[in-house]
């Protein structure tokens, strides 16, 4: 058996060092040749572009059927009764100019975020994208170009994704949900800078305020390569040496982990999230430990699942000690119910 695990390592070790050294070798050849163009290449920028960019966002809330608001639309930079909202209405509004006639490719995607994190701490426990529209739009030969996008969020249905998750384990969090407009804009002559705003509409709230940030005027000055000459050499000379070094750090890394062997501890714990995966939540803050009196040790782990039936509650998971001692467990405020996986046992 021990035969054939040093046997296995090594067939992996020499695969993974063939694959490297194919790929450091490629790198190579390219940076040398980068090196070359770059030092034989005399460029000349002699031709500067201006363009400028500006982008703003309007929105208004429209309300459910109530007794309190005639209108059953609200305008922006409100405080809005959040049982009241049934929908927000964002819209997006985009101006470029620029000072001759080009062609461009304008890509743009909206989106919205899901997000719950920490009360406290801060740290995320959902983060999760949802596609609202996007689309590519090839223009020629302009110099100035603007357009309005406009997109409708179910405001109940995000808010009731947060608030359930919230009610559900019984956690303090704050959650909010970030629409987010990027727009790409391509030309071949000229590097253009990428734009994007958002709006954050705060969910799981009595009362909610909504923030946006949008782009703002921007003006830029770019210099245009008349020779049509290759003058980012340099910066892929110096992107590929940096792969390169991150190659030769993850293959020591790889080389690491082949011969690594877990202790019977980490075995443990990976098996218990791996095999009760939804039933554990990973938490960033250690239980409080100094009050004996309420705190419950359970010898096993099942002892704790039972538990977890009883009590309707999830199981929190937190490392106290890296690599040698784990805590599982059920807080309900009157009892601590406490599984323990040291190393030393």
């Amino acid at each position: 058996m021990e035969y054939s695990e040093k046997n296995t390592r090594k067939k992996n070790l020499s695969y993974l060092t063939w694959i490297y050294s194919v790929a450091f070798i490629m790198f190579a050849i390219i940076s040398i040749y980068l090196v070359y163009r770059y030092f034989d290449t005399k460029t000349k920028l002699d031709e500067v572009i201006n363009y400028s960019e500006d982008g703003n966002i309007d929105y208004k809330v429209s309300l459910k059927e109530n007794d309190y608001y005639d209108d059953s639309y609200v305008e922006d930079n409100k405080i809005y009764i959040a049982s009241l909202i049934d929908k927000v209405e964002i819209d997006f509004k985009y101006d470029f100019e620029i000072d001759r006639d080009i062609d461009c490719v304008f890509t743009y995607d909206i989106y919205s975020e899901l997000i719950i994190k920490d009360g406290t701490s801060d740290r995320e426990y959902i983060h999760k994208k949802y596609n609202v529209l996007s689309n590519v739009e090839d223009i020629k030969n302009i110099k100035q170009y603007d357009f309005t996008k406009h997109v409708s969020i179910d405001y109940d249905y995000y808010n009731m994704l947060a608030s359930k998750f919230k009610g559900d384990y019984g956690i303090d969090t704050e959650s909010y949900l970030r629409v987010m407009f990027v727009l790409k804009k391509d030309n071949q002559s000229i590097a253009l800078n990428d734009s994007s705003m958002f709006v954050d509409i705060p969910l799981s709230e009595r009362a909610i305020s909504i923030n946006s940030s949008p782009i703002g005027l921007n003006n830029y000055n770019q210099l245009v390569d008349s020779t049509d000459d290759n003058a980012d050499g340099f910066n892929y000379i110096i992107i590929l040496l940096v792969i390169v070094l991150m190659m030769i750090v993850d293959l020591f890394l790889l080389v690491g982990r082949v011969y690594q062997k877990k202790s019977k501890y980490q075995k443990q714990v990976a098996k218990l999230l791996r095999e009760y995966d939804r039933m554990i939540v990973e938490v960033s803050n250690a239980p409080d430990l100094d009050d004996k009196e309420r705190i419950i040790r359970i010898k096993e782990f099942k002892e704790l699942l039972d538990a977890r039936d009883n009590l309707k509650l999830p199981i929190m998971y937190f490392e106290r000690i890296r690599n040698k001692e784990a805590l599982f467990f059920i807080d309900n405020s009157e009892h601590l119910y406490l599984y323990v996986v040291k190393s030393e046992e």
